[in-house]
């Protein structure tokens, strides 16, 4: 048997699709699953990768069906004791939705629901952005209006 070295390109049709590459590489090459941020099946540290060529020279991936696939993180505020924002400016702090950002990305998916609290300008959202997530509300959070944490001087003179 002989030993080449060689480079392996993992390339996507945009910065989205070269992000798909790498995670798709680490899943299929490396076995990293997709979830291990949340199933503590953490990836063993690899000092040298072993494969053959025809191990990747095929592995190519269609384009995705659905031209948005979103994470729906429903319910976040039940999981905020997890990682509990140290600012208090969010349910949680910008590590786990990093976690969340990243896993959703390795699942191939390409938007993230935030769910019912975030402000349009809060970090989790710009995280979100420079990830290459689409961001998306839903039916509760209209124009970006959070219920949740309505400002405390506007209680003074507003009664649900």
């Amino acid at each position: 048997t002989k030993t080449v070295r060689f480079r392996l390109l993992a390339i996507g049709a945009d910065v989205r699709g070269a992000i798909y590459a790498a995670f798709s590489f680490s899943e299929h090459i490396l076995g990293v699953d997709p979830m291990y941020r949340f199933t503590d099946i953490q990836p063993e540290y690899q000092q040298t990768i072993t494969m053959n060529v025809s191990d990747i020279s095929a592995m190519t991936f269609a384009s995705p069906q659905f031209e948005y696939r979103v994470i729906f993180a429903n319910d976040e505020d039940l999981l905020g004791g997890f990682t509990p924002d140290p600012l208090g400016e969010s349910v949680f702090s910008l590590t786990t939705f990093n976690w969340l950002y990243e896993t959703t990305l390795r699942l191939k998916a390409n938007a993230f629901l935030v769910g019912t609290v975030p402000y349009p300008d809060e970090k989790s959202l710009t995280l979100a952005s420079r990830r290459g997530l689409v961001v998306t509300n839903h039916h509760f959070n209209l124009l970006g209006i959070n219920t949740f944490r309505w400002p405390a001087a506007i209680n003074d003179e507003w009664s649900w």
